[in-house]
Order: C-alpha cells, then structure tokens, then sequence
C-alpha cells in the first residue's frame, strides 16, 4: 500500500512538473510579416457580399477599420473557349488585421485587372483554366505600430498557363523588383498562387 502511495505521489509530481513546464513553453509572440506577406493577406479579405455590377460593398475588417470592394466581370464565349474578364478594386480604411498581441492596419488602394481564358464557364483554378492573366497595381500604408509605418507600390503582371505548368509574375511586388517564371508539372501547379 506504501508503495502505492509512492507511485500516485510520484506521478502526480511529474504530472505538475510537465504542467508547469508546458506553461513555460507556450506559445511566442509571431514574428512580425513582411510588408509584401501583410499586404497579401489584406488583399485576401472577402466582401460581405460578391458584387459583380461594380456596386462598392464595404465591410468591416477583422480587427478594425473597413475596406471597400468594387468588383465586375463578363463572360464571352469564343469558340470552344470561355473568357472571363474582371476587375477589382479594393480600398482599405485604417483595415486592421491582428498579428499575436499586435494590429497591422492598412490605408491605401489596389486594383487588379484580368482575364482567364476556360475550358468551361465553370471552370475552377487550375482545373480547366489554360490561361489566366492579372496586373495589379496600387499603394498600400502599413502601420506596425505608431513609428513604424510601411509603403507598398504594386506594378506587376502574373500570368500562369496551369496545364503547361508555367507561371510567371514580373513588375514590381511591394516596392521591390521581381522577374520569375517557374516550369512545374500541372500537379504542382494547384499549389501556387502567389511566388515573391
């Protein structure tokens, strides 16, 4: 029975131990994102509605501050192919997206412009999807904190062919020059969306 009592106590001790050394290793603060990395996620926040008749849909942003969304696209059918052509413009009103204990807000404006040439009209990235072509271009504010406040200026092209397995973005990504074409097999292609 002594033996017993020794063991619980034992095991209890190790169990309060791995608590409080689980409470030591909890989780860190992220580390801060890349102004490119931040304005991607920005541009990745959905309106509350799909407009597609360019009526501005504004909708509040996760940890403040709103964004404007104004978005049209046709659809025409040449030969076997469907185009579909769109614009979107998004403008970001002190937008707040949370980081760990921190807020990165966004102020500024992106418009996006394209087309994507479709084996069907219900065709899905990638599947179906021969050719797809987008320019975004805009200025962005970032502020990390009251000192730290960063501009990003888009001017870039990215086309991708995702049958073929290529893609392609050249411009300028957040202030910075890019110029790349990536050669992947089609199965690999799902997987890129953006390559900075």
């Amino acid at each position: 029975m002594l033996s017993h009592r020794i063991i619980t106590r034992g095991v209890c001790a190790f169990l309060a131990c791995g608590a409080l050394m689980a409470c030591e290793t909890a989780p860190t603060e992220p580390a801060p994102l890349p102004p490119s990395n931040a304005l991607e996620l920005f541009s990745r926040l959905t309106p509350a509605e799909e407009p597609s008749d360019g009526t501005p849909i504004e909708t509040e942003c996760p940890a403040g501050g709103s964004f404007t969304y104004e978005g049209t696209s046709s659809i025409e059918k040449t030969g076997e192919i469907t185009i579909r052509r769109f614009e979107w413009i998004r403008r970001f009103h002190d937008c707040g997206l949370r980081r760990g204990s921190s807020v990165i807000t966004a102020s500024g404006e992106t418009h996006v412009t394209g087309e994507a040439h479709l084996e069907n009209e219900d065709s899905a990235w990638p599947q179906g999807v021969l050719y797809s072509k987008t320019h975004q271009v805009g200025t962005v504010f970032m502020r990390y904190s009251e000192t730290e406040v960063h501009r990003c200026d888009d001017d870039f092209v990215q086309i991708s062919e995702p049958a073929a397995g290529r893609y392609s973005i050249k411009g300028t990504v957040c202030g910075t020059p890019v110029d790349r074409e990536i050669s992947l097999p089609a199965s690999r292609m799902r997987v890129i969306t953006r390559v900075l």
